[in-house]
C-alpha cells in the first residue's frame, strides 16, 4: 500500500513543478533594428544589478555576426552560441538571436552599456 502513496506523491510533485515552470514570467526582449541601407546598430542601455537586458536580432544564414559591448563589469551572451563575453564574432543561421547583458560581477548599483551588433 505505500508504494500507490508514494507514486501518487511523486505524480503531485511533478505537477507542481511543470505548473511552476509554466508560471514562470517570459523574459520579452527588445528588437534589435537597422536603419534602411545600414548593417550596424548602437545599443545603450543600463544592466541592473539583479537581472538582464534582452535584445533579439533575426538574420539570414551564412552572415557574420559581430558584437561589442563597452562599459565597467558587464558581458553578453547569445543564447546557444557563446556566454560571458564582451566581445564575440560568428557566422549565423536563419534564426532570431537572443542578446542577454548583464553583470559580470553582481554590484550594489546599476551598470550602463554600449552594445554594438552588426551583420553583414
Amino acid at each position: 500500500m505505500k508504494r500507490p502513496r508514494r507514486l501518487r506523491r511523486s505524480a503531485l510533485a511533478l505537477v507542481g513543478l511543470i505548473a511552476a515552470v509554466i508560471a514562470m514570467p517570459v523574459l520579452a526582449c527588445e528588437t534589435i533594428h537597422f536603419k534602411r541601407g545600414t548593417y550596424s546598430a548602437t545599443v545603450r542601455g543600463v544592466a541592473p544589478a539583479d537581472d538582464l537586458v534582452c535584445y533579439q536580432l533575426a538574420t539570414g544564414p551564412s552572415q557574420q555576426m559581430s558584437l561589442r559591448l563597452s562599459g565597467r563589469n558587464v558581458i553578453f551572451s547569445v543564447d546557444n552560441v557563446i556566454e560571458g563575453q564582451n566581445e564575440y564574432s560568428f557566422i549565423t543561421e536563419k534564426r532570431t538571436y537572443r542578446i542577454s547583458v548583464s553583470q559580470l560581477m553582481r554590484s550594489m548599483t546599476d551598470q550602463p552599456f554600449t552594445l554594438f551588433v552588426s551583420v553583414r
